[in-house]
C-alpha cells in the first residue's frame, strides 16, 4: 500500500494505491473538495439535527438530479483514530419524474465538528462526484451535542405546545444526569428508518395529531422493548367521531395506533375528572392547570407499574416497564386543553425524565473521588479491562522517563568518564559512542518485542440483557484486537448465544459492528481536542454483513470495536414465581433453562440484594445450575441493603464526651476504585449506578453505553439477576490475508489468537404482589 499526500487549496488531499479489493470500488485518484455539498445533494444528520459523537445517528440524503437506479451513494467520515470509515446508504425511493430521490442510513461521528465526504458512484464502480461537508457549516448538518445531554423528541404537537416545551432545553434530567434537549417531529414518518438511528433518542413524547401505522407501531414497539422510553398520551374520541367505527377502530384512535401492544387495559369508555391536583404536585409547581368544570378523558388501567398521578379511582399518568424499556401513559393530550395552556407542563416532563435518586446533595458531594485517575466514565473503565492483554506489558510513563534518563547519562557523562578519565584517549569516543547507540537500539528492540508480545490477539466483554416475559434481548459487546504487525483486517461479528429470532425482520437484528472510543479527552477519546491527522488507511462498514472491511491495525497497536444486536427469544429461558408483600420482603423461586450455570451472581429487588454464599467459603457464591429451582428464602441466602453493599458501607460508633453522652453512629463508605479491573463489579455498578448515587458516589458518569443503567426497572417493581456465564455471546471472525500479505519473514497469513471472552448476563424478572394478583403496588413518585 502506498499513499501520496499533498495540499490542494485549504484541504489535505491524498491518493492511495492498494491491492485488489472486491468490496470497495477501486479509485485511482480522488480530490476531496473543501466546499459544501453542491445542489445535487442535501444531507440531513441526526434526529431533527440532534446527534452526539460516538452514538449512531440517522442520516438521509436527497437529490433532485435524475440519477439512475444503480447509482450508489457512499458516506465517509474519520473514526477516532483518523481512519476514514465509509458506508453505503440504502435507496428508499426511485425517481419517477416527481419528487427527489432519497437514501437513508445511519452514521457514527467521532467529533462534534466532524466532516463527511459524500461520494456518488455509477453501476461500474466509477466515482462520479465527491463533496465534503463540515458540521455546523451547512443546513441539516449541525454541530454535535455533548454526551451528557438527554434528548426528548416529540411527535405531532402544534406550534404553541412546541414553543412551551422548548423550555425543557437546559433543564436537568436529574441531580446526577445532564441537561435535556428537545426536538420536534411532525409525524412518525420522520423517525429514523433503522433502529440504530434511534440511539440518539432518550425519551419520545407522543401527542397532538400523532398516529402510528402498523409498520410504524411495530418499529416503535421494537425500540421500546429493547430499551427505549415512550411517553404517550391518549386521545378522546367522541361518539359523533366514532359513530361509524368498529370498537377496534375506535380503540386504535384512542391509543394512536398502539393499542395492540401498550401495557395497559385500554377501553373506549369515557370518564369524568374534576380535579388534576396530582399532576400539579408531580410537576412540583404552584402553577395551576387552567380548567373550568368537568373534563372528559379516556379511561384506562395500567396492569403494573408506578402510579404517578390519579383522580380518585381514575389513573391519569402511570409508568410501567415494558420489556427492557419504559412506557408512560397520560390520559390527557398535552396539545389540548387543559394542559395546552399549563405553564408548568415542561416541569411535568422533566420529572418523568428524572431517575430515582434519593441521596441528599451534601452526601453526594462529600463522596466524590478526590484523586484524578484519568477515567471519567464507567464505559472507559470497562474498555480498559478488555484491552488489557496477557503477555503484553506496556511501558509506564515513569519507566520510560527513567530509561531516557539512563540513555542520556550513558551517552553523555558516562561516555566522557570512560574515554577521558579511564582510557585517557578522547578520540575513542568515535568508537564508544556508536557502539553505545547500537547496543541501546538492540536492547530497546529486544525489550519492546519481549514486553509487547508477538501474537495477534482478540478479546471481548459482552453484556446480555434478557426479559423472559417479553422474550426479547439485546447484546452489547466490546472487542479489542491487538496487532502483532501492521495489517488490514476483514472483521465480522457473529452472534453465538442465545438462539434468537429477528425483532423486526431487517438488518436491525444483526450485530452492528463499528469502532469504539471511550468518552475521554485523552488520546483516542471522543472528547479529544481537534487536530491534524496524518492520512490513515480507510476501511468500509457493511451493516448488512455485520462486517468491517479493511480495518487497519498498527504494529503493536490496539483497535477497540463494539457490536450491538437486538433480538427476540423463541422460548422463555426463565421460569419465575417471585412475590413481594409490599414491604420489601421477596419470596418465590427462580429456575433457568440456560445451557450453562450462572456464576458470581446477585439478585436485586427494591433496595435489597440477595446472594447464596457457600457455607465453606463465604467469599464464593454458589452457582445457579440449569433447571435448579432456587428459592429466595431457602437456608444460606444472605441479604444486604443494595446501596450499602455496592458502596462498602459500614457503621462506626463515634464516642461522645467523657460521660458517654453524645455518642453517635456514623456510616462510612469505601471510595470507589475507578481503576478496578473486575468486569462483574463494573457491570454491577453500571446496572444500579443512579440508584446508589450515580456520579456523586463514583465520580464517574455512565452515558455512552445505551441501557447500561437499570435503576428505573428496579423502581418499577422488577427484580434483576446479574451474573456471569461461560458462553460467548458474540465472536469476531478475523481474516488478515484477504487484504495484505504478512510482512517479510512470516511463514503464512497472520493468525489472530482468541483471548479471554467474558459474558455477563442481566435478567429482568417479573415480581407480583402477594395481595394484589398480577398487579404490583403502585408507589407514589418522589418521596424525598
Amino acid at each position: 500500500m502506498a499513499s501520496l499526500a499533498f495540499l490542494c487549496g485549504n484541504s489535505l488531499c491524498f491518493i492511495e494505491a492498494r491491492g485488489e479489493n472486491p468490496t470497495i470500488p477501486e479509485v485511482s485518484s480522488a480530490v476531496i473538495s473543501g466546499t459544501p455539498a453542491g445542489p445535487w445533494a442535501t444531507l440531513e444528520v441526526g434526529v431533527a439535527g440532534f446527534w452526539q459523537p460516538g452514538i449512531w445517528a440517522p442520516c438521509r440524503l436527497s437529490s433532485s438530479d435524475l440519477l439512475p437506479e444503480a447509482t450508489t451513494i457512499q458516506l465517509a467520515t474519520p473514526d477516532v483514530d483518523g481512519s476514514p470509515v465509509s458506508l453505503r446508504l440504502a435507496r428508499q425511493a426511485s425517481l419517477s419524474g416527481k419528487g427527489p430521490v432519497l437514501w437513508s442510513g445511519f452514521i457514527k461521528l467521532a467529533s462534534p465538528s466532524a466532516a463527511i465526504t459524500i461520494s456518488q458512484w455509477d453501476e461500474a464502480g466509477k466515482l462520479l462526484k465527491t463533496d465534503r461537508i463540515e458540521a455546523g457549516f451547512v443546513p441539516g448538518f449541525q454541530s454535535g451535542r455533548g454526551l451528557e445531554e438527554r434528548l426528548v423528541a416529540t411527535i405531532g404537537l402544534p406550534e404553541s405546545t412546541r414553543n412551551m416545551l422548548s423550555q425543557l432545553k437546559g433543564m436537568a434530567a436529574s441531580r446526577t444526569r445532564g441537561p435535556l434537549d428537545v426536538v420536534h417531529l411532525e409525524s412518525p414518518a420522520e423517525l429514523p428508518q433503522d433502529l440504530a438511528g434511534w440511539s440518539a433518542i432518550d425519551f419520545l413524547l407522543v401527542g397532538g395529531t400523532a398516529a402510528f401505522k402498523d409498520a410504524e407501531s411495530q418499529k416503535l414497539k421494537a425500540w421500546v422493548e429493547t430499551g427505549g422510553t415512550l411517553w404517550t398520551s391518549l386521545q378522546l374520541v367522541t361518539d359523533a367521531e366514532a359513530k361509524d367505527l368498529s370498537p377496534e377502530a375506535r380503540l386504535a384512535l384512542v391509543s394512536r395506533g398502539l393499542a395492540n401492544w401498550l401495557p395497559a387495559d385500554l377501553t373506549t369508555e369515557v370518564t369524568i375528572v374534576r380535579e388534576l391536583g396530582s399532576l400539579e404536585k408531580l410537576a412540583q409547581s404552584d402553577k395551576r392547570i387552567p380548567q373550568s368544570g368537568r373534563i372528559s378523558l379516556p379511561r384506562f388501567r395500567m396492569r403494573q407499574g408506578e402510579l404517578l398521578a390519579a383522580s380518585r379511582d381514575d389513573q391519569l399518568l402511570v409508568r410501567s416497564a415494558y420489556g427492557l424499556g419504559v412506557v408512560a401513559i397520560l390520559a390527557l393530550d398535552p396539545a389540548k386543553t387543559p394542559l395546552q395552556n399549563w405553564e408548568a407542563q415542561p416541569r411535568l416532563w422533566q420529572q418523568l425524565a428524572a431517575e430515582s435518586v434519593t441521596r441528599s446533595e451534601s452526601s453526594l458531594e462529600s463522596s466524590r473521588q478526590l484523586v484524578s485517575t484519568g477515567v471519567t466514565d464507567l464505559a472507559t473503565q470497562l474498555s480498559g479491562v478488555v484491552e488489557t492483554f496477557p503477555g503484553v506489558q506496556r511501558i509506564t510513563p515513569g519507566l520510560l522517563m527513567a530509561a531516557l534518563l539512563a540513555i542520556v547519562l550513558l551517552v553523555g557523562p558516562i561516555d566522557y568518564l570512560i574515554v577521558h578519565r579511564l582510557l585517557r584517549q578522547p578520540a575513542l569516543t568515535w568508537i564508544t559512542f556508536p557502539a553505545m547507540v547500537a547496543l541501546i537500539v538492540i536492547g530497546m528492540a529486544y525489550w519492546a518485542a519481549k514486553t509487547n508480545g508477538i501474537e495477534a490477539t482478540s478479546q471481548s466483554i459482552s453484556l446480555v440483557d434478557l426479559d423472559p416475559v417479553a422474550q426479547v434481548g439485546r447484546t452489547f459487546s466490546l472487542h479489542a484486537i491487538y496487532g502483532a504487525e501492521p495489517n488490514r483486517l476483514v472483521v465480522k461479528a457473529k452472534s453465538l448465544w442465545p438462539e434468537k429470532e429477528r425483532v423486526t425482520g431487517s438488518e436491525d437484528d444483526l450485530p452492528l459492528l463499528s469502532w469504539w472510543a471511550p468518552p475521554e479527552g485523552s488520546l483516542g477519546g471522543l472528547l479529544r481536542p481537534g487536530g491534524t491527522f496524518f492520512p490513515a488507511a480507510p476501511y468500509e462498514l457493511e451493516p448488512q454483513k455485520s462486517m468491517l472491511n479493511g480495518l487497519p491495525v498498527e504494529h503493536w497497536g490496539t483497535r477497540l470495536l463494539q457490536s450491538e444486536s437486538r433480538y427476540r427469544i423463541p422460548e422463555p429461558l426463565f421460569e419465575t414465581n417471585l412475590e413481594t408483600n409490599g414491604l420489601g420482603k421477596l419470596t418465590g423461586t427462580i429456575r433457568h433453562k440456560l445451557p450453562m450455570a450462572i456464576t458470581d451472581w446477585v439478585l436485586v429487588h427494591g433496595n435489597r440484594l440477595y446472594r447464596w454464599l457457600d457455607r465453606g467459603d463465604e467469599e464464593r457464591i454458589v452457582p445457579l445450575e440449569a433447571n435448579f429451582v432456587w428459592r429466595v428464602d431457602q437456608p444460606g441466602i444472605t441479604q444486604r441493603e443494595l446501596r450499602g453493599f455496592m458502596t462498602g458501607a459500614r457503621a462506626r460508633t463515634v464516642k461522645g464526651d467523657a460521660s458517654g453522652a453524645g455518642g453517635t453512629i456514623a456510616v462510612e463508605q469505601a471510595a470507589y476504585n475507578a481503576l478496578g479491573s473486575q468486569p462483574v463489579d463494573i457491570v454491577r455498578m453500571m446496572s444500579f449506578h443512579e440508584d446508589i448515587g450515580g456520579a456523586g458516589y463514583t465520580g464517574l458518569t455512565s452515558k455512552l453505553i445505551s441501557g447500561a443503567d437499570l435503576s428505573m426497572q428496579l423502581r418499577l417493581g422488577k427484580a434483576i439477576l446479574v451474573g456471569r456465564i461461560a458462553q460467548p455471546a458474540t465472536s469476531l471472525e478475523i481474516d488478515a490475508d484477504n487484504y495484505l500479505r504478512p510482512s517479510k519473514g512470516s511463514k503464512g497469513p497472520t493468525q489472530t489468537k482468541s483471548g479471554e471472552v467474558i459474558t455477563i448476563i442481566r435478567c429482568i424478572l417479573p415480581v407480583t404482589s402477594s395481595s394484589g394478583g398480577e398487579l404490583a403496588p403502585l408507589p407514589k413518585l418522589n418521596s424525598k
